[in-house]
Parts: structure tokens; sequence; C-alpha cells
């Protein structure tokens, strides 16, 4: 599918890029500038830079830059058709359907309606069908009312697992379309996944149901179930609660991740609706970025056992990761915060989340109570334990703190710590290409390159360059490709950054450029920058070719014979000559 050059351009006159980022990060004016915290890495002091004026953002630590559409691909990990579908959506722009996969939107819509139907239907067993009797006693036991069922709108699929088979051919939906809609064996196409089951619609952020979650009530294994992935539900990146949590999530900058719908069902009844939970794996760096999109800190609630640790300590890596401040919060006695919230009340729940333990501490204390630390082995181990962590930390003031937090709880030196983590650091992995790239030197920028970068950030320039520069004369070839993707603009009539960039094949050139916009350096005195420029690379280029021409005089000289070439060399090198002097005389 293509975006029409079209949409896209009113996409960028409708849509300024720090309305966008201000949706995932908090932004700062100075200047004329917007600074935040880089969404993309790890970073205490805001690194990232917005210009609004040029709708480009670019970030000092990592180096990540681009318009508003790199940025929403980035930021949610989607290709550039559905981000720009998505800002379209947000600036009140219809894509023309024509560009659109005409099946696979169909396909989407039709599951869409069809994730409504059910879930309505099943709500209705639950709530008003005597079926549903024995779910609502279920609920209530676990301290769960009418208002906890209608927040969430849980249903109830009935016993008969043809029930929903049948019930959907009566409405006219295909069996083709049954098969591949998520709800019914592969092997039994009329049989649904779901019977006898208290159902959990689970919810995309904009709050569309993409797949349920069912619950077994009377023992039956598995006690859940989940709906396999589909066009519109990849687990990875949903988290359940989150479409219900967003506005506690974005007022309190704070997110809870628990373990299972009933947990995060708890905090909403105990007055704090800002958990989520992932759905029946570990969590992952998608769903971290997703909730970095709404808060600063992360609370993780898991339980106090073998497998509640090592979610911990993926979560607590993934934070890192994603840039979050990250602790943990343990429900004492090994009960889940349904329990708790049953059995000791909301505020039990509420004292729980105001001193939970630093992530690192947390970890650093694990790793103590397993291995121990009597001896020099214990402790070796406890370091082993937690070198790829430390490894994974971007900063270095904030590593040489935890470097020192770890030593002082085993009682050694930071000296020792650091040269086990170098030790077992020698026996992993080089870092991949993308990450080795961000730190190779810069390429270093001559008069060329200078110059045709000022141009791109101030495209109005360009006329005056190409009036007395071609593209001979530039020696260096990224400024060559910055110059045909500038001229390639002017002759479309479409002379702006936002039409040049893309433009530009060499994806590390558009980063140079992202960079330099940033940077601020290209705003001031830019006649100066420009004219200087022109006239350098102008005084190189007649040089050459005066260089050149004294060679060719040279020989026919020797030769003494054409008279008629010799002068036609000697008038030419007059002529650059004089142009020399001129433009010498020029910039005094």
């Amino acid at each position: 599918m293509r975006i029409p050059e079209g949409t896209i351009e009113e996409i960028n006159q409708r849509i300024n890029i720090v309305d966008l980022v201000q949706d995932f990060v908090t932004l700062e004016k100075r200047g004329s500038r917007y600074w935040g915290l880089c969404p993309f890495h790890s970073e205490k002091t805001p690194s990232m830079s917005v210009d609004p004026d040029k709708n480009l953002f670019y970030c000092f630590g990592c180096h990540k830059g681009g318009t508003m559409f790199t940025f929403l691909m980035e930021v949610e990990h989607i290709p550039f058709v559905e981000a720009a579908e998505k800002l379209a959506e947000r600036a009140g722009i219809e894509v023309p359907a024509g560009d659109r996969d005409p099946e696979v939107e169909r396909g989407k819509r039709a599951l869409n309606d069809l994730y409504s139907r059910i879930t309505s239907s099943f709500h209705y067993f639950l709530t008003r069908h005597k079926t549903g009797e024995k779910a609502r006693e279920y609920l209530s036991e676990r301290g769960f009312g009418a208002e906890a069922i209608e927040r969430f709108q849980l249903g109830f699929a009935p016993e008969d697992r043809r029930w929903l088979y049948g019930f959907l051919r009566q409405k006219n939906y295909s069996d083709d379309f049954l098969a591949s809609s998520g709800l019914f064996s592969k092997k039994y196409p009329h049989v649904s996944i779901f019977s006898n089951r208290l159902i959990f619609p689970i919810r995309s952020p904009g709050g569309d149901v993409v797949a349920f979650g069912g619950r077994s009530i009377d023992g039956r294994e598995p006690k859940y179930i989940n709906s396999p992935e589909t066009e519109l539900y990849q687990k990875r990146r949903i988290l359940f609660g989150l479409s219900r949590a967003v506005k506690g999530i974005q007022k309190y900058r704070r997110v809870v991740v628990v373990e299972g719908y009933f947990d995060v069902m708890a905090f909403f009844e105990a007055g704090l609706p800002i958990a989520v939970a992932p759905l029946g794996t570990a969590l992952t760096e998608e769903q971290g970025r997703v909730m970095r999109r709404y808060a600063d800190r992360v609370t993780l609630v898991f339980d106090d056992d073998r497998a509640g640790l090592q979610a911990a300590r993926r979560g607590i890596e993934i934070m890192e990761k994603v840039g979050m401040q990250c602790d943990v919060a343990v429900p004492h006695g090994g009960k889940d915060p349904a329990d708790i919230l049953l059995n000791e009340g909301s505020n039990s729940l509420q004292n729980m989340l105001k001193s939970p333990v630093n992530g690192f501490q947390f970890l650093v204390q694990k790793a103590g109570e397993q291995h121990g630390t009597s001896g020099a082995e214990h402790k070796s181990q406890v370091v082993k334990d937690l070198a790829p962590y430390v490894q994974s930390i971007d900063s270095e003031v904030k590593r040489e703190d935890i470097i020192k937090y770890l030593a002082d709880f085993l009682q050694v030196e930071p000296k020792a710590v650091l040269h086990d983590i170098n030790a077992i650091k020698q026996g992993k992995q080089p870092r991949s290409e993308g990450q080795q790239a961000v730190k190779e030197e810069k390429k270093r920028i001559g008069t060329d390159l200078f110059l045709m970068l000022a141009v791109v950030v101030n495209c109005s320039y360009f006329g005056d360059v190409r009036r007395v520069i071609g593209i001979d004369d530039l020696q260096d070839e990224d400024a060559r490709e910055l110059y045909i993707a500038l001229e390639e603009a002017y002759r479309s009539d479409e002379l702006d950054i936002d039409h040049v960039i893309p433009r530009i094949e060499s994806e590390r050139v558009q980063h140079l450029v992202f960079e330099k916009s940033a940077t601020g350096e290209y705003e001031e005195n830019v006649d100066a920058i420009v004219k200087d420029g022109i006239r350098n690379i102008k005084v190189r280029s007649l040089r050459t070719k005066r260089q050149t021409l004294l060679e060719k005089i040279k020989k026919v000289e020797k030769k003494g014979s054409d008279f008629g070439v010799l002068k036609e060399l000697l008038s030419e090198k007059m002529f650059l000559d004089e142009e020399l002097i001129r433009i010498k005389g020029d910039a005094q």
C-alpha cells in the first residue's frame, strides 16, 4: 500500500510534531525548541530535541531522529503505512480507500464487528441470563460486584461448545471467516475454544476488543485460555486493562504491572486505576515501550516464588532498556493482590505501593538470598548472576552507582566487582552492528557537506546556490547526494525540508541532517554561512579548472604548432583569473 504524497503533505500541515511527541514524552520549551527524555533509550537528562518549525526530532544520546512519521514508527514499532494512517486519523484526513488493501481492511473491520457483537452477547449471559448465575456468584465471592463487571464488560461463555458457531452462522458469518476468527478449534471448526468460562475482553490501547481471555470457574484445566493471535491481536504488544487505566497512569505518571486479570481489577477496586497485566507471557520490550508512552515509573507486583522472581527480573531488565524507573512490590504472605483486597481491604493494597524496593536493590537481595554472601565463591556467584543487568546499563554514572551498591552489599571493593563484570563480559557476544554504528566516530564534515547541510536545513537558499554552484563543483559524495535531493525538490516545486529528506537515499546522511537541524548551528548567520560556502567552493573549483588549463597550455606550448588552440586556452585562463579576482574582491 502507498500513501499519496498529497496526504502526507496535508498531515504535515495539520499536525505539529510537538503535539504528537507530547503524547509520549513530557517536553519543556527552551528557546525555539522543545526538549524531553528520549523514549528510545534510558536517560535522566533530556537529550531529545523537537523542532516545531521543521517538524523534526533528534536525540543527541542515541542519535535517532526524523519526522513525526519516523517518531511514531519507532515508538510504536509499526510500519510507515500504519503510522501514516494513525496520523491521518488524528488529523481528520481520510486516506483514499484505493490505496489500501481492500481485503485486509475488510477482514479487520469484520473481526472488530464480530468481537464487539460477541462481547455484548457474553456480557448478556453473565449479567442477565440464568446460565451466568454461577459465574456471578464466583465473582461475588472474589469481591467483585456489578461495578467491576461493567467496568471491564466481563462476560460468560455458555457450556454448550457449539452454541457460538450456531449463533454466528445465524448472523450470516461464513465458515471460512469463522475458522480464521480465533474463536474456534482448528481441529473441530464448529467447537468454540471458550465454554463454561468467565470471559475477559482484551482491548487495544484505543479500547477496541481484539481478543478474549477465558477462566474456568469449576476447576477445569487449563485454568486460563486466551485467544490465538490474529490480524488484530499480537499478545507481545497488548496489556490487559491498559485502555481502562490510561487516564490514571497519565495522571500519576506511574503504572503497576501485575500477573493476572483479577489483580488488575483489584487495584481498580482499591481506587488505584493504574494497573495492567501481560497476557500469559513474560513482559516484553514492546509492552515496556507502550507503557513508556504514558508513565515515567513502573512498579512490578509479582508473587514471591521462583516464577514471580523470574518475571520480576525480566521486567526490571526491560524497564531499564526502555528507560523507565522501576521498583518492585512483593505481596506479603504469598497472597496475590485480589486476595489481599478480599481479605484485608483497599488500604493494604494502597500501603503495599507506598514502600516498594528499588529494582536493582531487589535483584541484589534476591541473588544474595539464593547464593549466599558468606564466602568468596558465593559472592562471585552473586556478581555473575547480576552481571548481564549491569552490562545492559548505558549510563556510566548509573553503572558506577550500582556497582558501588553491589560492592557495599557484598562487603568488597568496587574495583573487584568491576573486574569480575568485565571478565564476564569478555566471554559474551559483541554488540550488534546497529549499536556499534552509533558509537563509531562521526565522519569529518568538510566545506562541501557543511554548506549543503546548511542549505537543506534552510531550503530557501538553494536557489542562490544552484545559480553559482553545480553538482560537479562538489567533491564530497554526501554533499552531492544532498544537492541531488534539493535539485529534485526544486524542480518539483517542493523545496522544503519535508520533501527533501525523503529524497535522500542514504539513511546515514538523513540522520546527519536530523542531527544538524536539531543543534540549531545553521540558524544563525545563515547568510554568511551560505555566502562563504559558495565562495570557497567556487574558488576551489576555479583553481582546479585553472590548474588543469595550465597543464594543457604547457602541452600545447611544448608542441609549438597549434597557435589557435593556444590562443583559445590563454583566453580561457584570463577569464578564470578575472573570475577569481572578482570573487575575492566580493568577499572583501
